[in-house]
């Protein structure tokens, strides 16, 4: 999984599969929240239309994970 550099010191962005294993969910998952915009916004967008890729930091994902509502397992509705 990238660190956040690759070689010669470049910066490595997070596919949608790494951002869904730095955050224990599956691709699908990842896919749902940014379509639904629970997502932050790409640091890097590629392509046009459908064969669109997008590139997230690790920080910005890190970030995204700390601050997130709804993390955990959510309490159970009174009866």
């Amino acid at each position: 999984m990238p660190t956040g550099k690759g070689q010669r010191g470049k910066e490595t962005l997070l596919s949608t599969a790494d951002v869904a294993a730095v955050a224990g969910l599956s691709p699908n998952s990842i896919q749902s929240y940014y379509h639904a915009g629970y997502m932050p916004q790409p640091d890097v967008t590629i392509g046009v239309e459908r064969a669109r890729m997008h590139g997230w930091r690790r920080e910005t994902i890190d970030e995204w994970l700390a601050n997130r509502p709804g993390r955990g397992r959510r309490p159970k509705a009174e009866d």
